[in-house]
Order: C-alpha cells, then structure tokens, then sequence
C-alpha cells in the first residue's frame, strides 16, 4: 500500500507543516523558547489562579529536577519569570510570569487562532465537529 493514502502519514505531514508555522511565527514576533520554556509559560499562565514551585513544573512534565532547575535559571535571567521565597518556607520558591511573558501569552494565543482558521478553512461547521468527534 502506498504510504501516502496512509491516515497516518497525511497527520503527520499536517503536524510537520503546523509546527513550521508556528516557528515562523515566534521568529517573526522575536521569541525564541524551548519546547520545555513554552511549556512551562503555558502552565504557570493556566495556574496563575495558585502558587506554583518548581516541584510542580517536575511533575507536571515528567522532567528531572536539574532540568526544570536550569531552564527556570535561564528563564529568570531572560525576564520571562520571577522566583519569590515564600514566607513559610524560604527553600520554597513561588514562580510568577512576567508582564513579557504575558504579552508572549497574548501574542501566542493570537497565533494559534489564526492557524485554527486556517486548518478549518473550508470545512462546514458539521465537518469540524464530525473531525473532532
């Protein structure tokens, strides 16, 4: 069978192709970041509701202590978070985003939209909803 009537494939092509845009579209807007950065902005954007510590950050992506610990060094000293003590523990470190990183949020939030009306160009509002079934 011919790999290019795979399901398999055509996704996987889509993903390469959305994953492109997307960092065309972070180099043009001037961020550079990880994989692991990206995440990390995403997640303490969606808990700004509670404190988060790095210990959070560990299990939430399943990564080793030292490799939250350098990345959130290199984000502090790039200003895309700050690490306050906490009062009752002052081992504890409380992260925060930065007002950058929030315009990042925004700006990446944006970006998103346009690539959903892109990939749903076209299709009926049924299609989508039969897509994501």
């Amino acid at each position: 069978m011919d790999e290019k009537n795979h399901i398999g494939f055509e996704l996987r092509l889509i993903q390469n192709l959305i994953s492109e845009s997307m960092k065309e579209n972070r180099e043009r807007d001037g961020i550079c970041l990880s994989q692991l950065q990206h995440l990390v902005i995403r997640y303490l954007d969606e808990n700004q509701h509670r404190e988060v510590y790095q210990k959070d950050l560990e299990e939430a992506f399943w990564t080793s202590r030292a490799t939250i610990s350098n990345t959130l060094q290199v984000m502090e000293r790039n200003g895309l978070i700050t690490r306050s003590a906490v009062a009752q523990d002052a081992r504890l470190k409380c992260l925060k985003l930065t007002d950058k990183s929030v315009a990042f949020t925004k700006r990446a939030g944006q970006n998103v939209e346009q690539m959903e009306k892109l990939l749903k160009k076209g299709m009926t509002d049924e299609e989508v909803r039969n897509f994501m079934g």
